[in-house]
């Protein structure tokens, strides 16, 4: 019999239901991508480092595709594909081609060594690895006499060679091209058979005090809560409303740059982007050494998911440039943010006090400037997660 919670990956839990999105009756994930993918079938969905684009069709068609060559090579359901690498679409398309065929899914963390790769793999089942170039590879050859998968899979090698294996190495392409020929009839009736309350993702910690722990996430589960997300992130009068986003605020856009071993950043970047049509730019590996800036400029996103040192050191570097400029830039400045928290303040309490005028000038002034540096004059919601952030960060933005 069915409970609220379970440890075994093959039973589905029980489901809690209210009002509003607690409401929705529960679809998995293939379910809500299929819908999605024909409300909006030529809508741009991801755009890669490499400026490769997939459309909704193309995307969900690379998913299944990549399923289809997970049964091929003899992939079981509920066998596990380990991620490993930075944001990109190949990663997207990993995720959800192992979720369509019964499989769970599970992010690792990039900075993990190999015995925490081990660990990983061996307690969630794992029988595919998809790896980002050949340093996270590396980690897996190495303990390739105690973890023994079906195959490797390595995306981005870049110039370097393939190191030698006795676990056979597939390149993306190479590995997707076993799917050819293959008709959709076997993992259409898997896909059919999901349950929604069943798990299809395992979330893992870091390990810093001791070994991985690990969260089981069911498809309703993500469904759900990227609904409740849509919903509380966007003014929308009801449900009903989720179809028209675009006529509403029109094209929804995010940069995927946070690690998908988090689930604050699969929410964003893979399931938001399955209840609303949203197009998602990924940025470079490099992006929290400085190459974010040029990857938000290009995409100009209408929601920026950070985790609070992000938006510090975002808070930190304008503080720096304004103060190192000469007084009457600095005068400027602080009379600019004055001004816009005095307006802020009038909105938030509905204060009689008019500062607009004021705020429209500093707006001229700085703000729209700050905006355009930051690549988010198109910026609808800025959201914090996965730990707390300060008040002055949160009045500062």
């Amino acid at each position: 019999m069915a409970d609220y919670s379970t440890t075994d990956v093959r039973k589905p839990v029980k489901l809690r239901t209210g009002e509003g999105a607690a409401g929705i009756p529960a679809v998995t994930v293939p379910q809500q991508f299929k819908k999605i993918s024909e409300q909006a079938p030529n809508d741009e969905a991801l755009i890669g480092a490499d400026n490769k684009v997939f459309t909704y069709k193309q995307y969900y068609n690379e998913s299944k595709r990549f399923g289809k060559s997970l049964l091929k090579i003899g992939f079981k359901r509920w066998d596990s594909v380990n991620i490993i690498g930075f944001n990109s679409y190949e990663y997207s398309i990993a995720f959800m081609g192992c979720i369509f065929v019964g499989g769970i899914s599970s992010g690792i963390y990039t900075t993990n060594n190999p015995g925490a790769c081990k660990y990983c793999a061996q307690k969630s089942n794992c029988t595919v690895v998809l790896c980002e170039g050949k340093k996270q590879l590396d980690k897996y050859i190495e303990i390739q006499n105690e973890f023994k998968p079906l195959c490797y899979i390595i995306y981005n090698l870049g110039d370097d060679q393939l190191p030698q294996s006795n676990i056979k190495i597939y390149l993306w392409e190479e590995f997707l091209d076993i799917s050819n020929g293959t008709n959709d009839n076997e993992i259409d009736k898997i896909t059919n058979s999901l349950d929604p309350m069943q798990c299809c993702s395992l979330i893992y910690t870091s390990g810093t005090t001791g070994d991985p722990k690990v969260v089981m996430l069911s498809h309703d589960n993500y469904v759900f809560t990227a609904t409740s997300a849509v919903l509380s992130v966007l003014p929308l009068d009801s449900l009903d409303d989720i179809p028209r986003v675009d006529e509403i605020f029109g094209r929804m856009v995010i940069v995927s740059y946070l690690p998908l071993s988090h689930v604050a950043a699969q929410l964003v970047d893979f399931f938001l982007q399955m209840i609303v049509p949203l197009k998602i730019y990924f940025a470079q590996p490099d992006a929290l050494k400085g190459s974010l800036v040029h990857t938000l400029n290009k995409a100009n996103p209408r929601i920026h998911l950070g985790v609070p040192r992000v938006w510090e050191k975002v808070r930190d570097t304008l503080r720096n440039k304004i103060n190192d400029g000469n007084c009457m830039k600095t005068g400027i400045a602080n009379w600019a943010f004055n001004k816009g928290t005095l307006y802020r303040d009038s909105k938030q309490y509905n204060s009689q006090s008019s500062t607009s005028w004021f705020h429209s000038l500093a707006d001229k002034i700085l703000f729209n400037k700050i905006k355009q540096g930051l690549g988010m004059t198109k910026l609808h919601a800025g959201v914090s997660s996965a730990a707390p952030i300060s008040k002055d960060i949160v009045e500062f933005f």
